[in-house]
């Protein structure tokens, strides 16, 4: 980790944003994070860039009517189908832990997003 002295220092770095959408507001065991995206903020050049976005995969033959009719589902254009279709929710952690290891990170809608 590097230490920023000075606030000009920090006004020049990198802040990688995540942002997950869940089957719910419950966490884990209940819902599951089935997207996940992550952007650059450059802020010195008040640029944003994006990194990575992927369906996170888990085996929906097991969900409750509950989790398959989630707010998501109904709300956007992802579905059950393809969050069954999609890499395994193990790989999609290795990789965004890889994207985001030593980096500046932050979330948006934080209180929503993280959850164990």
């Amino acid at each position: 980790m590097n230490k920023l002295s000075k606030l000009e220092d920090f006004c020049k770095t990198e802040v990688y944003v995540v942002d997950t959408e869940t089957t719910g507001l419950n966490g884990s065991p209940w819902d599951k994070v089935v997207d996940i995206a992550i952007c650059r903020v450059v802020l010195g050049e008040e640029r944003v860039d994006e990194v990575y976005s992927s369906v996170v995969g888990h085996d929906t033959s097991q969900w409750s009517y509950e989790m398959k009719h989630s707010w998501i589902f109904g709300n956007t254009d992802l579905t059950p189908e393809a969050v069954g279709r999609a890499p395994p929710e193990k790989d999609i952690a290795l990789e965004v832990s890889r994207i985001l290891s030593g980096k500046n990170t932050t979330s948006f809608n934080f209180s929503f997003d993280f959850f164990a």
